[in-house]
């Protein structure tokens, strides 16, 4: 006899039923991601297909752990909502269909670190009466498919949210004679639906799973692996990286970048020439510094050669977090990675930042 999950909001005959069933248990390893997705999609659990708020499913906890995270899912003619509440997030109804006691539900396990399903163990089975259960409100419009592409095509183009949604709204209303909905579709995007996208631009095009931890993502992206599939995917950043530290609790965040192009910028209008280096401070909430070397062209105009990015010391606001050996450190680095030409190494005239001569 399982113990039943105390999120899920069953009455008195529901919790009787569910001790006498069978609670089914599935695993995957990391190479059978395949066929868990397969099982998961047929049974309506995959995030996406959650997302959509087409599906039965609703979420009734997260359990966020070291390692791992555990949705719990349950279905929602088996939600004994007006038992329940003072429950948190049940106090508005939104129903859209009839409660009649369906114990279907799962709890499925997914590793932090690379975002693979690992477990699905609950009860899947829906009983005959949630099987005919006919929506007692509309059901959650999608974005038509046109404006969904509209919106990754100007992502693809770094555009702004706001650029975005301010987009969406002259095609309506110039395009569509401000219709907001066609064929069961809505055309008007919500701030919601950028974020929405965004994270499935990121990890469709980019191949950053958003859902993970950001030095899980950074450590498959920059971090030592013999993993063919990761170095494809990755190619071009691994290329530019010339040093990556990753962060733990001794050390802080450390990535240089500068592509094969901008290497022979460097070449070509620094070696023996002036460099200039610019520091951002709190570039996101993730309080990242960013300094970037650059070099004038012959035209006078800055081109950037080298990114330098990194968090500043535990303890340490984020304007105190960056010094001369932080900033040298990063430069012997860049240094290296620039090589030698003809027997040369890369040596700059003067190096200037904000008119100080560091070296």
């Amino acid at each position: 006899m399982s113990k039943i999950d105390s999120h899920l909001l069953l009455n008195d005959n529901q919790k009787t039923l569910l001790q006498s069933v069978n609670i089914i248990t599935v695993e995957w390893k990391s190479e059978q991601q395949s066929e868990a997705r397969e099982f998961l999609k047929s049974n309506e659990l995959l995030p996406e297909q959650i997302l959509n708020g087409n599906t039965k499913w609703r979420t009734r906890n997260k359990n966020d752990r070291k390692n791992i995270i555990k949705y719990l899912y349950q279905c929602t003619c088996g939600s004994n909502v007006s038992a329940h509440k003072d429950t948190k997030g049940t106090g508005k109804s939104q129903v859209q269909f009839n409660f009649v006691e369906c114990l279907a539900h799962v709890e499925i396990t997914v590793e932090k670190k690379s975002g693979f399903f690992s477990k699905a163990k609950g009860y899947f089975e829906h009983n005959e009466e949630c099987k005919k259960a006919l929506r007692i409100a509309p059901s959650i419009l999608n974005i038509h498919p046109s404006v969904k592409q509209m919106a990754l095509d100007l992502l693809t183009l770094n555009a702004s949210s706001i650029q975005i949604l301010n987009d969406n709204q002259k095609f309506v209303e110039q395009k569509c004679q401000s219709q907001v909905i066609i064929d069961n579709y809505r055309l008007l995007l919500k701030p919601s639906d950028i974020s929405n996208l965004t994270r499935e631009f990121r990890k469709v095009q980019l191949k950053i799973n958003t859902r993970i931890l950001v030095e899980y993502s950074l450590e498959n992206i920059f971090g030592k692996s013999d993993n063919d599939d990761k170095i494809d995917k990755f190619s071009l950043l691994k290329e530019a990286c010339f040093h990556y530290q990753a962060k733990t609790k001794d050390s802080r965040l450390e990535v240089g970048l500068s592509t094969k192009e901008q290497r022979e910028f460097a070449w070509n209008y620094g070696h023996q020439n002036i460099l200039l280096l610019d520091g951002t401070f709190g570039i996101c909430n993730r309080k990242i510094l960013l300094f970037i070397i650059l070099v004038l062209d012959k035209k006078s105009q800055g081109i950037p050669i080298a990114y330098f990015i990194f968090t500043p010391p535990s303890g340490k606001c984020v304007q105190s977090g960056y010094n001369y050996e932080i900033l040298q450190k990063f430069l012997s680095k860049f240094k290296e990675a620039l090589g030698t030409k003809n027997d040369v190494s890369f040596t700059p005239k003067v190096f200037n930042y904000y008119y100080l001569i560091l070296f």
